[in-house]
């Protein structure tokens, strides 16, 4: 039985926990079987006619024995007589919520009035007296027995997709995926719109961890991490439309780093909200979308704390004047140290929090009411500095955690494209530039340790960790040969009209949409260079681009029908497509430092199913040669521990790459040498390094 809330909080309520409690048992004991079945705890949660909160206290969905609805009550026998008929019209409303949301669904109606799973209802009252007559219609229960005796009766079994539809519908599903409808006939069964319509057209479920963040009543700071794909941003605007739910009078910010997130972000809540209520949430006047800085025109957090608070506001160009490494967080830093900041919402929500250093978050903080903030962020990038930072660290003197959640499961990626991804950015099989130190981190990230080890590795350890199936559903057993093509070419005319090609083979010959399709440039020097030749090339097949940068304020779609996206690495954060091509790929290998490894692993996985990476010259080829390496050894990554000498290079690079030291160093030495004088010196360091026969 898996429980999709938060245990310690079902644990609180006494009686939620006693129903669990005997349920477990009953399960354990083989009285019951429960292994196909899931608990909610104050979930769901409908608006009825009249505009009430209505919410189911335990809802058990089971494939052997349907849906019941348990009404938990904490009346004594003296005055069961009064009570219980009131518990029993409440259980009533809620029962009539449930059952008519599962009647719109299609797929889980015999008839008009009727479903194919059986929904039930009882109340469990453990402090009544057993064999009374309540004058209720629904069962009440106070007892290990009469649970026992009254769940085996309802013993119906259903098809594995009716239980998972009726759990889908129940969790608000549906608000994951909006399938749009794709012409299929006359494509092969490998094609790739044939693969995107199976995967499209499975039973949108969250998982338990993810399902667990969302429905808990936010009381207090609480941290989601997970990997790239692992649904973070779901389970944010989830949270945010359930909060919006309970709560319809209290304000609420969502915001974020990239830009291009925003109209992702409010299409996200707007799906989930409107699976448990039959209006849009109110973005007039309860829910703010706003980018983290703003200014000008454009509203974003910063900007408008500052005009709230009348407090001066420091524009980019001002900021990076007096502080060129982190314009943003001495920004934020002046506002919290020069002015009182008044308390704003009532919730907030950060995404991309491992975007932002500990000012922005603490600003984030002050603005909360009661400190109910969530933030979630990308464990990969977050989990290689060289120290982790406390929460104190982050939010400040006093601050703790009530909920830290880990999403280790990746559901946008395929496995094999996540684990070459994961080995590009560590440096796996060249140089390794970042670390990963204890077997519960890489668990943290849904791999599996083989062997046994320390709670650290040793230098010199050698170490294989895989993913399975349960962390990297998509796409697992699929061909690692055509998940992941690379092909290195000439000169950029050459590579846009390779891609040219490419694109048009997936939409005329694998039936994509061209919305489906994502070119990343990673040469942003030549950013221009690319679209214009790439558009050309394009357009030699009638195809259009949508290009994400001529859009200023970032507010627009990612994602337009008909048209493929073309977009840079940091604009295509937290966004996907099905087909994603990375084109310039060569410009983050000629220096594959962390943030250059970084930048190719965020552009790699986003990718829902297919990834081309082209480049120029030995440097791609050489980046090929190392994605190949990690191809072989897919769902494995085999590597020996470093040792200790180039851990402590590793940290000193991390270091310098937190600060941004290197690139302020190298500019230095451009604006004091030519270029003539930098071959010269670095000529001299190899010969000193070397040693003389």
């Amino acid at each position: 039985m898996k429980l999709n809330a938060d245990r310690e909080k079902l644990s609180n309520n006494i009686e939620a926990g006693r129903l669990f409690n005997l349920l477990n048992e009953l399960d354990q004991e083989h009285k019951l079987h429960l292994h196909e079945s899931e608990l909610y705890y104050d979930f769901p949660l409908y608006k009825d006619d009249e505009d009430n909160l209505v919410i189911s206290p335990l809802m058990l969905v089971s494939r052997l024995y349907g849906i019941i609805i348990f009404y938990l009550s904490d009346c004594h026998e003296r005055d069961a007589a009064t009570i219980l008929p009131k518990n029993d019209l409440s259980l009533e409303n809620i029962y009539s919520q449930i059952y008519s949301r599962l009647l719109k669904q299609k797929n889980l109606r015999k008839n008009r009035k009727d479903l194919k799973i059986s929904v039930e209802s009882a109340i469990f009252a453990p402090y009544v007296n057993a064999g009374e007559d309540y004058d209720t219609e629904s069962e009440v229960i106070v007892s290990k027995a009469s649970l026992e005796n009254f769940i085996e009766n309802l013993e119906e079994p259903v098809d594995a997709d009716i239980y998972s539809e009726a759990a889908s519908t129940i969790e608000g599903g549906k608000g994951l995926i909006r399938v749009k409808p794709r012409d299929t006939e006359g494509f092969s069964e490998e094609s790739k719109v044939q693969i995107i319509s199976k995967l499209e057209s499975s039973i949108a479920r969250f998982d338990s961890n993810q399902l667990g963040s969302c429905v808990n009543e936010v009381d207090g700071i609480e941290r989601i991490r997970g990997l790239a794909g692992s649904g973070k941003t779901v389970v944010l605007a989830m949270k945010v439309a359930i909060t919006h739910l309970r709560n319809p009078n209290k304000k609420i910010l969502y915001t974020f780093s990239t830009k291009a997130l925003y109209q992702h972000v409010k299409r996200l809540i707007t799906r989930f909200y409107r699976q448990f209520d039959d209006l849009d949430p109110d973005f007039d006047n309860s829910i703010d979308i706003l980018h983290a800085w703003g200014g000008g025109n454009t509203p974003g957090v910063y900007y408008n704390t500052c005009i709230n608070n009348s407090a001066k506001y420091l524009n980019f160009g001002e900021a990076q004047r007096i502080a060129p490494k982190e314009p943003f967080s001495y920004a934020c830093r002046h506002l919290l140290e020069n002015y009182e900041i008044k308390e704003q919402y009532d919730y907030v929500f950060v995404d991309e929090a491992q975007d932002f250093d500990s000012p922005f978050l603490q600003l984030c903080l002050k603005l909360a009411r009661q400190d109910k903030m969530v933030f979630g962020l990308d464990v990969f990038q977050n989990i290689f500095q060289t120290s982790a930072p406390s929460i104190e660290d982050i939010l400040g003197e006093g601050n703790t955690l009530s909920l830290d959640k880990f999403l280790n499961s990746c559901y946008r990626t395929p496995c094999a494209t996540l684990v070459c991804a994961h080995a590009i950015g560590l440096g796996t099989y060249n140089t390794p530039v970042q670390a990963i130190r204890t077997p519960e981190d890489w668990k943290n990230l849904g791999y599996q340790v083989e062997g046994e080890h320390g709670e650290r590795f040793n230098s010199g350890e050698d170490v294989s960790v895989y993913r399975t199936e349960e962390t990297s559903p998509t796409l697992y057993n699929a061909d690692k040969d055509k998940l992941i093509i690379t092909q290195a070419l000439g000169n950029i005319d050459e590579e846009c009209r390779w891609i040219a090609h490419k694109i048009n083979q997936d939409i005329v010959s694998e039936g994509l949409n061209a919305s489906d399709i994502l070119v990343i440039c990673a040469d942003d020097k030549h950013y221009k260079n690319y679209y214009n030749n790439l558009t050309n090339y394009l357009s030699e097949y009638s195809i259009d681009v949508n290009n994400v940068n001529a859009d200023k304020y970032n507010i627009s779609d990612f994602s337009v029908d008909n048209k493929i996206t073309y977009s840079t690495i940091h604009k295509a954060k937290g966004n996907e497509g099905y087909s994603v091509y990375i084109i310039g790929s060569e410009c983050l290998y000629h220096n594959p430092n962390v943030k250059n490894r970084n930048l190719l692993f965020t552009a790699m996985t986003r990718t829902k199913g297919w990834l081309c990476m082209t480049g120029i010259g030995h440097p791609a080829l050489e980046l090929f040669d190392e994605i190949q390496q990690a191809k072989d050894n897919v769902p494995y990554l085999k590597f020996t521990y470093p040792s200790g000498e180039l851990l402590h290079k590793i940290e000193i690079d991390l270091q310098r790459f937190e600060n941004n030291e290197e690139s302020e160093d190298f500019k230095k030495l451009m604006e004091t040498h030519s270029i003539d004088a930098l071959k010269a010196m670095i000529r001299e360091y190899e010969a000193k390094r070397t040693k003389k026969s």
